[in-house]
Formats: structure tokens, sequence, C-alpha cells
């Protein structure tokens, strides 16, 4: 998780990366996103209740999103690789056990790079899956597919970057109010960063019920060379108030980003300004991954605070919607709030104002082993709860969490990706029973 500017994305369609290591160098270096989230699990024999996919294909894999709509039907997407392409993983939850579900793949499964970041549901019969893919060394477009119930289509997206080596087009997320009213998010733009630098907007799209268009959106970032906003996620109370969350600012050499958030209002979206935990000075930055809502006056969103420069260290981040404005919360840290502390969220979901799970990861730097982090909203007090560690808790051994959806208080499911030592990534899959977290 540390120097990551965006949430990660397709290997081959990223944008950016800025390493900590790379500061010392006069300005941040810029190189292509990993697929989807950032660790794995290790390779070895699947037990009956294990989550299917990677892990039986031999390969490595990852889940990047979950969406369930009762507790007997969830959704969980990802990417999974074979020798020569990345695919797209598609998992249902159908009350006892994981499903590997076919899926359409429109990079190709010779030499293609599919990847799905987020999974939203209407119903049953009716969900989206959002994220990108790549081929034959072109730029990355946006990917769409459609379940109707019996299976998985692919939708035609925008592409608005363009299709050329260096265009790039991604979504991370989606949220619908109604069969005939859908929202995904994500950014686009160029990845030339050894030559002219790079260039980044804010991406939106509306489904209306019949075909996906490009919503006009503010981009705070700025139109310049090195240039960013991106949004990571979006959530709908109504079909008359939206949020949408991500980063914005320079990924040059005196690099800062801002925490964004973009209000839609029926009408437009707008930018509302909120606070910055990790400051605005040059090496600061500042990323909202995720958000959940539960009505127009309670929303509730989750990311990092981080300073590159100064001291190192990554803080957990959430800013709550009062109706009014948006206020940062005292979270904890499980990792320290020291020098080279690194804590992080990615995911959340809210059942009710006063229930809220927050999931990501923390350690990595100090020990060399990323632990799951799952912290519990009840009341107003947030506060870390045990969970598995399945990639194993020693050195070069990784854990992380990066959605979480509840169809219950004693029924969640979060998703994510681990791995054990120099092993490959894989699946990574938790259940909350209401009294603990179990691998799934």
């Amino acid at each position: 998780m540390r120097g990551e500017v965006f949430q990660a994305r397709p290997g081959g369609g990223g944008i950016a990366l800025i390493t900590v290591s790379a500061l010392g160098a006069g300005g941040p270096a810029l190189a292509a996103r990993s697929t989807g989230p950032r660790f794995g699990w290790p390779r070895g024999l699947p037990d009956p209740f294990a989550v299917p996919g990677a892990a039986l294909a031999g390969r490595s894999g990852e889940l990047n999103g979950v969406f369930c709509t009762s507790a007997d039907d969830c959704w969980a997407v990802g990417d999974f690789t074979t020798k020569t392409a990345r695919l797209n993983q598609v998992l249902h939850w159908t009350g006892k056990k994981w499903f590997k579900v076919a899926v359409p793949e429109p990079a190709g499964t010779a030499k293609g790079d599919n990847d799905l970041i987020a999974v939203r549901c209407t119903s049953a019969s009716n969900c989206w899956a959002v994220g990108s893919y790549q081929k034959n060394g072109k730029g990355s477009l946006d990917q769409i597919l459609h379940w109707t119930g019996k299976k998985w289509f692919a939708v035609s997206a925008p592409t608005p970057a363009g299709t050329l080596p260096g265009d790039e087009n991604a979504l991370v997320d989606v949220a619908c109010t109604s069969a005939a009213s859908c929202w995904a998010v994500g950014d686009y733009g160029t990845d030339d960063s050894t030559t002219s630098g790079q260039l980044i907007f804010n991406q939106v799209l509306r489904w209306n019920g019949t075909t996906w268009s490009l919503a006009a959106t503010p981009n705070p970032g700025g139109s310049k060379k090195n240039h960013a906003s991106a949004l990571e996620g979006v959530r709908c109370s109504s079909a008359a108030s939206c949020w949408a969350v991500g980063t914005y600012g320079s990924i040059g050499k005196k690099f800062v980003l801002r925490n964004e958030v973009l209000h839609w209002t029926a009408k437009k979206w707008t930018q509302v300004i909120v606070p910055n935990p990790a400051g605005t000075k040059t090496g600061s930055f500042n990323e909202l991954n995720s958000l959940s809502c539960t009505s127009a006056a309670n929303c509730v969103a989750v990311g990092a605070a981080e300073n590159l420069v100064m001291n190192g260290k990554s803080l957990n981040l959430i800013l709550r919607w009062n109706g009014k404005k948006w206020l940062a919360e005292h979270v904890p840290n499980p990792d320290g709030t020291g020098k080279n502390s690194d804590n992080g969220l990615v995911g959340v979901t809210c059942a009710a104002a006063s229930d809220c799970w927050a999931v990501g990861s923390y350690g990595g730097v100090k020990t060399d082993t990323t632990h799951d982090q799952a912290l519990h909203l009840t009341g107003t007090h947030w506060s870390l709860v045990t969970t598995p560690n399945p990639g194993g808790k020693g050195k070069g051994d990784s854990n992380e969490l990066n959605a979480v959806r509840c169809t219950a208080p004693a029924n969640c499911w979060a998703v994510g990706v681990q791995h054990h030592a120099d092993a490959s990534n894989q699946d990574n899959a938790l259940h909350w029973t209401g009294t603990k977290w179990l691998t799934g």
C-alpha cells in the first residue's frame, strides 16, 4: 500500500504509481500499476471451504470487489492469471460455497489483460461489474459486464482517453439507484511518463437503462502535464443525491495529492472541499478509496493519509458527511502512528449510521509483514477487530482486504488478496459470523 497514489489497476491499464524510494531522485518515479490489489496468498491444496478460481488454477489471483443481495446471493470479482494472460474472475456465493462463473474476456484469453474491480446489484437478476482491459499492447479500455439473471454479457462503454498505446481508460466502482439508473467512476488520460509526462482526468459514466455515456465533471487537479484527478468510489442515497470520492493534485516533482469529493444533486457534479489530514505540502498525499451512504445526511468515506517526505507514515483516513459538511473521524491505527507506520483502508460498508465496517491492511514497512485490517463502528467508536491472516504472519507474508459487504449484522463478506513469502498472489475471503471473522 505504501507509495501508491491511486488504487491499483490492471497491469497494462494502470496509470501511475509513486514510490517512496524515488523521492530522493528529485521527484516521484512513475510506473505502471500492478493488477488489482497489492498482495496475494500462498499456493496450496484447496479445501472444501476455500475460495475457488486462482487457487484451483495453480496461478495467481485476487478479489477486488464484493456485493450481496441476500445471505444466499453474493458476487465477488477480480482476476486470475494463466501462463500468458490475465483473466476476469467472477465468483458466486449461493449460501453454501463459492462457485466460479464464466464471463466474457474482452481482451481475449491467449495474451489479454482483463480485470474487474467492483460489482453492484439492484436485484438477484441485475448486476453490473466494472474494470478495464488491454490487448495487443494497446491502451487500456473501460470494461463493463452485465448480469441478467442467467449469464454475464459485455456491454459497450465509452473510451474518453482514446484507444492508442498510452491512452488509459479505467473504471473502478459502480452504484445504482434502480435498474435504469447507475453511475460508474474511474479515471482516463495519458500514460507517457518517459517523455511528456501524465495527464489524468475524472471519469464518470451514466447508465440510463439503455446505454452508458460520459458525464461532465470537475477536474480539480488541473489540465496540464502531470496533473491528476481520479475517482475511486461512488455511492448514492437516492437518484438525486450521489457522492464520488478519490484524489487530485500534482504527480510531478512537487507532487501533492488532496482528497477529492464530488456531489451529484440531480443536475450536475460539483466539487465539495473536505479535510486533508496529511496536509497539502509537497510530499503529502490524501486519498479516499471507498464510501458508503445510509441516507442523504450520512456517508462514510475511507482511505489513507500519508507523508512521503517528512517521516513516511501512512495513517487510516475516515471522513463522515453529517448532512452539512465532511469531518475527519478518530480512527485506530494498528501499525502505530510513528515513522514508517503503514495503515490504510480500501473498502467500507454501513448498515446504519452507527454500524459500519472498514477494511484494508496494516504493516509491511517495519516488519515486512502485512496484515488484514477490519475496523468496526459501533455507535460512535471505531475499533480494530481481530481477523485471520491466511497468507501468514511471517517475513514476506502479505494479507489485504479490499472490499466488504454485509446482509445483516451477523453476516458479512470481506475479500482481497494474500500470499505467503515468495508465493503467488491468491484470493482472500473472510466471513463475519456476528462474533468473529473466519476464512471463507
